[in-house]
């Protein structure tokens, strides 16, 4: 899911569709362990100004880069909307809760 801002073409200049074709291409790398080729398709990503997030399972190409062991934050968002998409019910404790409101 992407989240952060709309892609910034000013950073990023590969169509959404090249972004998850190769976000496709990664987790197909890595469901059948081939971890160096997966890691070569998230560098290629990142060199073109996108950032993917493996724990939140989410990327942004807005130019805002976070940690892949952050999570998302209220502060990262623009909108109530885009913070609402960003919380994937199915895999949200109380502790992620809690952090994702912190500012």
């Amino acid at each position: 899911a992407q989240i952060g801002g709309p892609i910034d073409e000013t950073i990023c200049n590969l169509p959404e569709a090249e972004i998850h074709r190769l976000i496709r291409a990664r987790v197909q790398c890595r469901r059948v362990h081939d971890y160096k080729k997966a890691d070569i398709f998230k560098e290629e990503l990142s060199q073109f100004g996108v950032f993917v997030d493996d724990k939140a399972k989410a990327w942004r190409a807005d130019g805002k880069n976070y940690l892949p062991s952050q999570s998302l934050r209220m502060s990262d968002c623009q909108t109530v909307e885009e913070a609402i998409q960003g919380i994937n019910p199915e895999n949200v404790s109380p502790r992620d809760l809690s952090a994702f409101w912190t500012v």
